[in-house]
């Protein structure tokens, strides 16, 4: 293993026995490039940390904070489910939930739970 000024040269042997060791030179913010006889036939760096600024244009923001804001409200007025013990409580719950709605909407055909 070579290492200069933050680029680390290894071959494929090297790469095989020390794998661990290479990837915390990678994390460490080392580029590895890893060598196949005399030519590289790889370069390893740490990728391009992408923030949530990046993620999202302000078009979806506004649809997600607006999403967000509904369901801190629900939150507030108490409109929560579980804590549950097990899936089946929860499923149970969710079921239970879904016969509510149908029944305001009007529906005489709500699903049957199994």
């Amino acid at each position: 293993m070579i290492e200069h000024m933050g680029v680390v040269h290894v071959t494929e042997a090297q790469l095989a026995r020390n794998l661990r060791g290479v990837l915390e030179k990678v994390e460490a913010g080392a580029e590895v490039i890893v060598e196949r006889g005399d030519r590289p036939v790889a370069v390893m760096r740490r990728p391009a940390i992408v923030g949530p600024a990046d993620e999202y244009t302000p078009a979806q923001r506004r649809v997600i904070d607006a999403r967000l804001n509904k369901a801190i409200e629900e939150v507030k007025r108490g409109r929560t489910a579980g804590p549950f013990d097990t899936a089946d409580e929860m499923i149970a719950a969710l079921r239970r939930e879904i016969r509510k709605r149908a029944a305001r909407r009007g529906r005489s055909s709500a699903r049957r739970s199994r």
